[in-house]
């Protein structure tokens, strides 16, 4: 990125501005500063090291049981058609070829194949 000369001189007043301003603020309120350093620095670590009861708290795969009203037929037929489901499921993402209809490339264009030249 280019900047124009006064660019650099706008941008270089406004750092030195904001230094003299934190220089102020670290002078009048240190504790205040502390504060707000040790508040960023607690949330900093648990983003980065979170303990396991906030990850329990967040764990969104949980099997969540919803009471169902029905015969235990319709029950054992639920179960069934969900066990068919992730079968189906299973199946369907695994990985398939596709075989397309593409040619030789050296008889198309040779001047494309820059490798051997």
């Amino acid at each position: 990125m280019h900047l124009s000369p006064k660019q650099k001189i706008g941008y270089s007043v406004l750092f030195v501005l904001m230094a003299v301003g934190l220089a102020r603020i670290l002078i009048t309120r240190p504790f205040w500063v502390i504060g707000i350093l040790t508040l960023v620095g607690v949330l900093a670590y648990l983003y980065k090291f979170p303990p396991r009861w906030l990850l329990r708290l967040n764990d969104s795969r949980r099997n969540r049981v919803v009471p169902f009203r029905g015969s235990a037929q319709n029950i054992t037929n639920l179960t069934a058609k969900a066990s068919s489901k992730k079968k189906y499921n299973k199946r369907q993402r695994s990985f398939r070829v596709i075989q397309g209809n593409k040619k030789n490339t050296k008889l198309r264009n040779p001047s494309r194949n820059t490798k051997t030249q």
